[in-house]
């Protein structure tokens, strides 16, 4: 198996404003060195530290209240998004995880017949029409992905009486979903992130599902198809000894997120590793559109990079406020997109 990730250029000229804009912005990323100095400081020094930063006009009185600093973060950012995004699929493609999110926790909710907790506001559908879909099961109003999807977690909740197939199922929905808006958008740097993203989430998949020494016919349940490697790779790669994991993937961008996540998870039980290395891969691909001067390609690494900013932040404060010794943090903290 030999995977090698592609080559990405463009001439849509229609987003030289888009891209100019977005390499003024870039420079107000956090840098490296920026959030080193950021760990292990208290919460309140913490949040008297971004005082020099973009999110400065953001800072809660309480560090407590970082949760502020994101989502007002998070709504400058999808503001930014549909000003420069010029194609409507492309920011249907990037609001696409917060309407899966919204999905499973208002699946779960009827299912076990409680109130869902708080839906995010930032998917392609509206969380009243969410609430008003649910409530009277109106499911023909979601994409067909999610309709059908639905109706297939419902099916597998009730025969297996897992509840952990209502997200499996509404990811392969999602995943399904996301496919569908690449080839509308016309974006081969969207259908390869889509693709990426498929390939890490099946390798989190694959490790965890050994770890737990889950029944093969149940790990196959759970990977998506659609990435760069076969789901069949996946299914062959689970018979082998979890220190071999690593070699079947040898050829690929992958082989270093095994060769090192892979004696953390067996041998101190920790997935820190692994998420950092998956969250570092997903970004290192990401930086190869900065020397784009046209295309969509350097607003869409932009919306990510500032989501993975989002995920230092809270990893941060939350570090800082109960007290996780930094090694552990450290451990975990992703790399930044920022120079």
């Amino acid at each position: 198996m030999v995977v090698k990730f592609p080559h990405i250029e463009s001439e849509d000229e229609r987003y030289v404003y888009a891209v100019a804009r977005i390499r003024a912005l870039e420079t107000k990323l956090l840098s490296s060195q920026k959030v080193s100095g950021l760990i292990g400081l208290s919460s309140e020094e913490l949040l008297r530290s971004l005082e020099d930063t973009d999110y400065a006009p953001f800072l809660p009185s309480s560090p407590y209240d970082y949760e502020i600093i994101i989502k007002s973060g998070r709504d400058a950012l999808f503001y930014l998004m549909n000003k420069l995004v010029l194609d409507s699929p492309v920011i249907q493609f990037l609001k696409a995880r917060f309407d899966s999110y919204n999905i499973k926790i208002s699946l779960k909710a009827k299912i076990t017949e409680r109130e869902p907790e708080t839906l995010s506001p930032y998917g392609n559908i509206p969380t009243s029409e969410v609430i008003d879909i649910f409530r009277k099961e109106l499911y023909s109003r979601l994409p067909s992905q999610y309709e059908k999807g639905i109706e297939k977690a419902v099916e597998a909740y009730y025969i297996d009486k897992d509840p952990s197939m209502l997200d499996i199922i509404i990811d392969q929905s999602y995943f399904a979903y996301q496919r569908e808006k690449t080839f509308e958008s016309g974006s081969f740097f969207l259908y390869a992130l889509y693709k990426i993203d498929i390939d890490l989430t099946n390798i989190k998949t694959l490790t965890r599902a050994k770890w737990a020494k889950t029944e093969k016919r149940k790990f196959s349940r759970g990977l998506i198809e659609g990435g760069f490697i076969s789901c069949n790779e996946f299914l062959n790669a689970y018979d082998e000894p979890e220190e071999n994991l690593w070699e079947r993937f040898r050829f690929t961008p992958y082989s270093h997120i095994l060769s090192e996540a892979v004696p953390a998870i067996f041998e101190k039980n920790s997935f820190l590793k692994l998420e950092k290395l998956c969250d570092d891969t997903f970004l290192e691909f990401l930086k190869i559109t900065r020397f784009l001067t046209f295309g969509v390609e350097p607003v869409i690494s932009y919306y990510y990079a500032k989501e993975n900013e989002f995920r230092t932040l809270r990893l941060l404060f939350t570090a800082s406020i109960y007290g996780i010794e930094q090694d552990i943090l450290k451990e975990r903290l992703p790399e930044v997109y920022g120079w």
